[in-house]
């Protein structure tokens, strides 16, 4: 039996000689045998790897996202008045109408009352501001760069009966300039004390002075908070999403469930 196997190895190349040698040597000693080295998976699955660890981490090459907007800790000059804007739209329009009607406020000097969302005829979401964000963190979190109250006093009311319909509406165009709301807005908040917007969506430029876009990024980014239960929706949603990312490989589907009446006829999605 030796003499077949010596044969046998020497039919052998050198390189695969020696690893029987090896492994003969190590049986006879009763040696344990060194752990299977796996070979790595294909280029394809390390990308898929890769993928799947880092779909929920941020993508900015420079390090972790800071924040830009810096903190004034000045008191507020006197008010010129009080802003009323009733934001119209969807949920992201109604957002950007908030984002707006802040830097506005905060532009013009003026003090924002709570802003109101429309009633829709079709959706009849009778939701208020607080019922979607947290109005406490909103005042707070504006209180050293703009004034929000949650109605106007009782003695700027009296001026127009206690009548919201009597105040002065502004009916401005959409994409307005911040010039606009200086020149033309400004004066008269000074003289009647107390001014709406409505409808209030997508009525400021996108092209506005730092001053503007640094309150739009303070509210949007830090002043506006979801209310509680949505909020702990939200992190059960995202939990989930993160458990089963490794078996979808992060690929989701989101559906619109907000479509307005008819809309889907146009699309001859009509049943």
């Amino acid at each position: 039996a030796l003499r077949r196997r010596h044969a046998a190895l020497h039919g052998l190349a050198p390189a695969r000689r020696r690893a029987a040698d090896h492994h003969a040597l190590r049986a006879r000693l009763r040696l344990p045998q060194p752990p299977a080295v796996r070979a790595p998976p294909p280029r394809h699955g390390r990308r898929q790897l890769h993928r799947r660890a880092t779909v929920w981490r941020q993508t900015y090459k420079g390090g972790v996202w800071r924040p830009c907007i810096h903190n004034l800790t000045n008191s507020l000059p006197e008010s010129n008045g009080y802003i009323y804007v009733e934001a119209n739209g969807g949920l992201n329009q109604q957002r950007t109408s908030i984002c707006n009607a802040v830097a506005i406020a905060g532009f013009l000097n003026a003090t924002l009352i709570i802003p109101n969302f429309h009633f829709h005829s079709i959706w009849k979401d009778p939701s208020k501001f607080r019922d979607i964000y947290d109005e406490e963190h909103f005042v707070k979190r504006l209180q050293n760069d703009v004034r929000v109250v949650n109605k106007a006093p009782d003695f700027i009311m009296e001026r127009f009966g206690h009548n919201l319909s009597n105040v002065f509406n502004f009916k401005i165009k959409a994409w307005s300039s911040s010039t606009y709301y200086k020149d033309v807005v400004l004066p008269k908040l000074v003289e009647e004390r107390f001014i709406r917007i409505s409808p209030f969506a997508n009525r400021l430029s996108f092209d506005a002075p730092p001053v503007v876009q640094r309150l739009r990024c303070l509210v949007n980014f830090e002043a506006l908070k979801f209310s509680n239960p949505i909020a702990t929706l939200s992190e059960t949603l995202i939990s989930r999403m993160r458990e089963r990312s490794a078996e979808s490989n992060g690929k989701y589907i989101a559906v619109h469930l907000r479509f307005e009446e008819g809309y889907g006829c146009l699309l001859m999605l009509c049943i």
